[in-house]
């Protein structure tokens, strides 16, 4: 009966199970797809401001002043950084990679070619973006935007032209953007160093942002959806974006679900709670038949393990057992009454059948003897000859 039970709740258990799974299928996806849309969005604000720089960069190359070179250049690159206030300097390199004019003249002269940008530069002839850089006097953090000046004929790089981009600016764009509670947004590049940040870290020592071991690791997992916990033990979920063009990776991270979340509280109720019903009925059907059925038909069973064995004065012990089993017990115990009084009337029967017997047994016995006698006293009264030694050995064989 509970295996019955079980089965036939098997079904509603298991859609209610499936059920729940579909709703934190759901709910998980909701949330990865929101991560990857604001991802995205801040990755393309980022892109968008590169792009602008880019435009900027082309503008000023493609000005007379900046190609005479000397005094008017330096000036040109002067009034066009005090117009962008988010941008920390401009630098006119030649092919070799020296500052020839530049918005600040502690640059003039100095060689830049040992740079990473600046040989991707040349290898490439396209817009680069640097990794972070370390201003010289220590204070600041850096990216280097570069425009490559080739020469159309030959395809050789003739020159550069290159601004500092104060991360402050790409701090401000990533602010721009709605975030929910307790979210994060990193700004970083690929070797994991951090740019910016939507939590003041100066602010809020015990904030979630991650390591830089644990951000190095996000950004190589890519979008595998890593999982990482920062200071304030909330546990994220990341995914990752790289903006296009440059060494710059977005990652942004929601609170993930834990294990004592409403979605996944949500879960394990809809998992255990038919789960636990199930389990309830099979036990309460099985305690109620092992009470009202199983102990009575052990009982049974001794008792006609007992009657087998011809212990007949046996009678089983149905207190409290349903009424056919009762009805079963009293026709079991009025079958060994009735093989009882069978077995004492065979017995009865048997010992005057045995008595009988010995009686003829005892009047056959009689018999011969008679005949033996009467045969004994021929044999006297008959002359010895042949007829006498037949009846001698007539006697002889009645005897034996």
């Amino acid at each position: 009966m509970a295996l019955i039970l079980g089965v036939v709740l098997l079904l509603p258990c298991a859609y209610a199970i499936a059920q729940a799974v579909w709703v934190y299928q759901e709910s998980r996806d909701r949330l990865v797809d929101t991560l990857q849309r604001t991802a995205d969005l801040i990755a393309l604000r980022q892109v968008e401001f590169f792009q602008e720089t880019q435009g900027m960069l082309e503008r000023l190359v493609a000005t007379p002043e900046l190609a005479a070179g000397g005094p008017q250049c330096g000036a040109l690159l002067i009034s066009e950084l005090a117009q962008n206030a988010h941008y920390a300097n401009f630098a006119l390199t030649d092919g070799r990679g020296i500052v020839r004019c530049s918005s600040s003249s502690t640059l003039l002269g100095v060689d830049l070619s040992d740079r990473a940008y600046f040989r991707g530069l040349r290898d490439r002839k396209q817009f680069v973006v640097s990794e972070v850089l370390v201003r010289r006097d220590g204070r600041d953090r850096t990216l280097v935007a570069t425009l490559p000046l080739v020469d159309e004929t030959s395809e050789a790089l003739r020159g550069s032209l290159s601004v500092s981009v104060d991360v402050g600016m790409l701090d401000a764009r990533m602010r721009r953007v709605t975030l929910p509670e307790n979210a994060v947004v990193i700004l970083a590049d690929r070797d994991g160093q951090l740019l910016s940040s939507n939590l003041r870290i100066e602010e809020e020592p015990e904030s979630g942002l991650p390591t830089p071991d644990q951000i190095s690791a996000l950004i190589r997992a890519a979008n595998a959806g890593l999982h990482t916990e920062g200071a304030d033990q909330i546990a994220r979920r990341y995914v990752v974006r790289s903006v296009s063009g440059t060494p710059i990776n977005v990652l942004l991270g929601l609170p993930a679900p834990d294990d004592w979340s409403w979605l996944q509280r949500d879960l394990l109720q809809r998992i255990l709670a038919p789960a636990v019903m199930l389990a309830l009925a099979v036990a309460v059907i099985w305690f109620a038949t092992d009470l009202l059925v199983n102990r009575h038909v052990a009982a049974l069973v001794r008792t006609a393990r007992r009657y087998a064995r011809g212990q007949f004065d046996a009678e089983p012990q149905l207190a409290g057992a349903p009424s056919e089993l009762e009805e079963l017990g009293g026709a079991l115990t009025g079958m060994a009454r009735r093989i009882q009084e069978r077995e004492a009337e065979l017995t009865r029967s048997l010992a005057q059948k045995d008595v009988l017997l010995r009686e003829t047994h005892h009047r056959v016995k009689n018999s011969l003897q008679i005949v033996t006698s009467l045969l004994n006293l021929r044999v006297r009264a008959v002359p010895p000859s042949a007829a006498r030694e037949a009846m001698r050995e007539a006697q002889i064989r009645i005897k034996a």
